[in-house]
């Protein structure tokens, strides 16, 4: 877990009035006018809300796997696994004696994972496995140590691929397609303890191997925590991150993806940082190299120490939390998830769809502020046709708007993440649902999660709305044929 612009809207006015609905914001003047132009499309609203973890949780005691499923999450990242459930997924839990020989199949215990990841593929998602070990906020370091012998270490992961993709060891056919080698290498003392030299070589020497033996899965990492640095007034690569793809490129190191972190308290940071990266990637000559930004969330003010450090514990810590999977987490990740529509970015994982800290679901099961955000999200893409949408992007409310591919359905969704309330004026000049259509409006605020707010049939050749958008917000407004 580890470390980071603004959209407005802008033209066109109200043609009907329309129930609108206030949360005791008091509007700001003039209003975020929104032209929907459902008959031109834009390409496809991407599935980018991956998410981490399995919804079964806490030791077992919550099983969250039908609210889970209702967020249509295409791929879950294992990492940190043994902080939210038992010892699974990291190497020393699979393979404890590394004394022993990684060819003899006795020597594993898979049994425990195995139900983890079944847990996870029978909601319908797909898995990214992260081949290495948690993070250790102790001070002794037990796992994240380099292993004594990197050619063994990745004899032990070839033989985990070989268990759940071929079927060694009793095992499985998942098609597993995503392999991850390690995890934040540049958090020193929390994920690594040798030196980035030492990192290099165990990179690669695990993704040669792991690639000789199964080409057609897609091998990468190392998931930076800090890929790039903010320095003299600008960003740049980090020396950890240009040493490992000098290297990569120099020794042909297999590198199918590049995976980094972002944690802002600005949902155009982490947009921004994803196109730093396949910039960074295309200078090294990793064109085909995917984007995988694979741990992101909101962090109030950046203020890890609120989030981390003992000396917080109690309410300064409580509340930290609770602004992360509040509105105004909510607010974030919406802008978040439509934002990286138009960032070149290949993968996006949540960090975490799990229970507790940095969770959607309270540690008793709830779902949270933030859980309804990616519900209305999965919502969006019921609706996978992109279509033009322009206002002027210029302040923080977000808004994407698809249709199906029967032009019976728009949805539109709208994030405010600003402390000012808006007025969104929503105009649909070239209407392709014709000219009749209901729409329902659900809103994700103080009082409301996605709870319906209004709704009210519409008619005529050229159709306009208005609807208010409270601070830290997210509106969702259907749009059916009559």
């Amino acid at each position: 877990m580890k470390t980071g612009n603004v959209i407005f809207v802008k033209s066109i006015i109200l043609c009907f009035s329309i129930y609108m609905y206030s949360n005791g914001n008091a509007l700001a003047q003039g209003g975020v006018n929104v032209e929907i132009k459902s008959g031109r499309e834009t390409g496809r609203i991407r599935a980018l809300n991956g998410g981490a973890l399995s919804p079964v949780c806490n030791l077992k005691l919550l099983d969250l796997s039908e609210e889970f499923k209702e967020l249509h999450i295409p791929l879950i990242r294992l990492h940190d696994a043994p902080w939210f459930n038992d010892n699974v997924v990291d190497i020393h839990t699979i393979f404890s004696d590394f004394r022993r020989d990684p060819a003899d199949e006795q020597n594993y215990d898979f049994r425990k994972t195995d139900d983890y990841i079944k847990s996870i593929i029978k909601t319908g998602t797909g898995i990214v496995f992260r081949l290495g070990e948690s993070i250790e906020h102790t001070e002794v370091n037990y796992y994240v140590n380099p292993p004594a012998d990197f050619k063994k270490w990745a004899e032990i992961c070839c033989g985990i691929i070989r268990h759940y993709n071929n079927g060694w060891a009793n095992g499985f056919h998942h098609n597993i397609k995503f392999w991850e080698v390690w995890n934040e290498p540049d958090e020193q003392g929390k994920m690594w303890t040798g030196t980035e030299k030492q990192f290099i070589d165990f990179y690669a020497v695990a993704a040669k191997r792991i690639k000789a033996e199964f080409p057609d899965v897609m091998v990468g990492g190392p998931a930076f925590s800090h890929p790039f640095l903010f320095q003299d007034g600008k960003y740049v690569p980090s020396n950890m991150a240009t040493s490992f793809l000098s290297y990569c490129r120099d020794k042909s190191i297999p590198l199918d993806f590049f995976s980094w972190h972002s944690y802002d308290a600005n949902p155009w940071a982490a947009v921004n940082r994803a196109s730093l990266v396949r910039d960074l990637l295309d200078k090294f000559g990793f064109k085909k190299t995917e984007n995988h930004m694979n741990e992101w969330n909101y962090i109030p003010g950046e203020k890890w120490d609120l989030l981390m450090d003992k000396e917080f514990q109690g309410r300064l810590r409580s509340e930290a939390y609770a602004g992360q999977y509040g509105c105004k987490g909510a607010s974030f990740i919406a802008n978040v998830l439509m934002l990286l529509q138009d960032a070149p970015v290949d993968m996006a994982n949540y960090y975490t769809t799990t229970a507790g800290l940095f969770g959607v679901f309270s540690e008793y099961g709830e779902p949270r502020k933030s859980y309804y955000a990616f519900k209305a999200f999965a919502e969006l893409l019921k609706t996978p046709v992109r279509v033009e949408t322009n206002y002027n992007k210029a302040d923080s409310v977000v808004v994407c708007s698809g249709v199906n591919s029967e032009r019976s359905r728009l949805t539109i969704l709208a994030s405010n993440f600003s402390s000012k309330a808006r007025k969104i004026n929503f105009k649909l000049p070239d209407n392709s649902l014709g000219n009749s259509i209901k729409v329902a409006v659900y809103i994700i605020d103080e009082t409301h999660d996605l709870a319906k707010i209004n709704e009210y049939n519409i008619h005529g050749t050229l159709l306009e709305f208005s609807e208010n958008l409270p601070s830290s917000s997210v509106l969702m407004l259907v749009c059916q044929k009559n």
